[in-house]
């Protein structure tokens, strides 16, 4: 079998230095509230939109549900109410509701932190997870959504209406197929600016906005935002053994209870788990850049591969 070594450099990160912002409960571990007005905690949903007599008469339309690897997930249904489909919806921001649904839309608060998440920073991809049960109409199916605008100022909305030329960059996955067991998403963000946000505005949906169909129900658990291992500041070390035997990238010398990864140029996680203890085998198919990563409580290490397919 071909053995080859790749010559990189092995980057140490520290874990304070390494710590890339993320979203808040992005696991929906935390919740607040109780019966109908039940959320998770810095996350909100139709019965806290900023209408309040639209939001005491709109149905219950988030729930909490059982978690992918225990705790909690949050589960989104569309439902009807006084002839209007209610979209599922979640959002680190704010409902604007109306009785017209092209005129509702989620917005960024910037006067209260309850309804705002601030945000500097500029990740690669959102990463999650995710089950989907669409329903359908005239013989179309519904459409989830996980929508993410990175925008400047106070002004921040989706649809982003008149607030276009605020945003940096945005990064959506459509939920198509019916999906009944977990399954993990990943989706690049599109920069439209060199700039650095202020906010990061999150919304996930169980229909397709003003065309959402009654009884489609989504869940979503564990999101999470991911950077380019190159962009890390970064010390040299000479610990762990990274090599390509055959078609595969070998992994040898990591720290005991280590997390590994493997990212590739897009910033799409590609694998991941619990490493081995005597040497992790990590399957490939495709020539390319890669980046191994490991994270222990020594810190992270990145590796930058290039990986060439037998």
């Amino acid at each position: 079998m071909r053995k080859l070594y790749i010559a990189v450099t092995i980057f140490f990160v520290n874990v304070f230095a390494s710590a890339q912002q993320q979203l808040e409960n992005p696991s929906f571990e935390n919740w607040e509230g109780s019966g109908a007005s039940l959320e998770p905690v810095d996350w909100s949903s139709l019965k806290t939109a900023d209408n309040t007599f639209l939001a005491q008469s709109a149905p219950v339309v988030l729930f909490q549900d059982a978690g992918r690897d225990g705790g909690f997930s949050v589960k989104v249904e569309n439902k009807s109410a006084l002839g209007i489909v209610a979209n599922g919806i979640l959002t680190n921001g704010r409902v604007h509701s109306d009785l017209n649904p092209a005129n509702g839309y989620v917005f960024t608060d910037a006067s209260d932190v309850k309804w705002n998440s601030a945000f500097t920073a500029r990740p690669d991809s959102i990463v999650g997870w995710f089950k989907y049960q669409p329903a359908s109409a005239a013989g179309i199916f519904d459409k989830g959504k996980v929508d993410v605008l990175l925008h400047k100022t106070v002004n921040g909305q989706n649809p982003v209406g008149n607030t276009a030329a605020n945003m940096i960059g945005k990064a959506r996955y459509n939920l198509t197929e019916t999906t009944l067991n977990w399954t993990r998403f990943s989706a690049p963000f599109d920069y439209s600016s060199t700039n650095n946000p202020d906010y990061i505005l999150v919304v996930l949906t169980s229909g397709d906005s003003t065309s959402a169909i009654t009884g489609s129900i989504a869940w979503f658990d564990d999101l999470e935002l991911i950077y380019n291992p190159a962009s890390l500041n970064s010390h040299t070390s000479n610990n762990l053994q990274i090599a390509q035997f055959g078609s595969y990238i070998t992994i040898k010398n990591i720290p005991e209870g280590a997390h590994f990864s493997l990212v590739n140029a897009l910033g799409q996680t590609l694998a991941e788990g619990c490493a081995k203890p005597h040497e992790t085998k990590i399957a490939l198919s495709e020539t390319g850049v890669y980046f191994v990563r490991i994270a222990s409580n020594k810190g992270v290490f990145t590796r930058k591969v290039a990986f060439v397919k037998d």
